[in-house]
């Protein structure tokens, strides 16, 4: 029981005028779906956000999955065994870490 209340549960009241005045707001009939309205219209532009990140990425790696296979075939189209095998180390070795 809330020792500040003569009703258990509930909250005191709040003095003056200034209180009866927002719950008066906040249950006029268009607070609520406006609320919801521009809640809705929130979730939709994270949702886009992280859509467009999602399809960037997509791009990003396509594009450098596109550049290994190229670089890969050049390396086996060289006629130097030697050389071959120096293009595909090279092709193999991690990246800086500075690029």
């Amino acid at each position: 029981m809330n020792p500040l209340s003569s009703h258990p549960g509930r909250l005191p009241a709040v003095p003056g005028s200034g209180g009866r005045r927002v719950w008066s707001l906040v249950r006029h009939p268009v607070v609520l779906p406006g609320v919801a309205v521009l809640l809705v219209a929130g979730l939709l532009l994270v949702y886009h956000t992280v859509l467009t990140q999602a399809v960037n990425q997509s791009v990003l790696q396509q594009k450098a999955r596109s550049a290994q296979a190229q670089a890969l075939w050049r390396c086996q189209q060289l006629s130097v065994v030697s050389a071959r095998q120096a293009c595909l180390r090279e092709l193999a070795a991690p990246l800086p870490s500075g690029t």
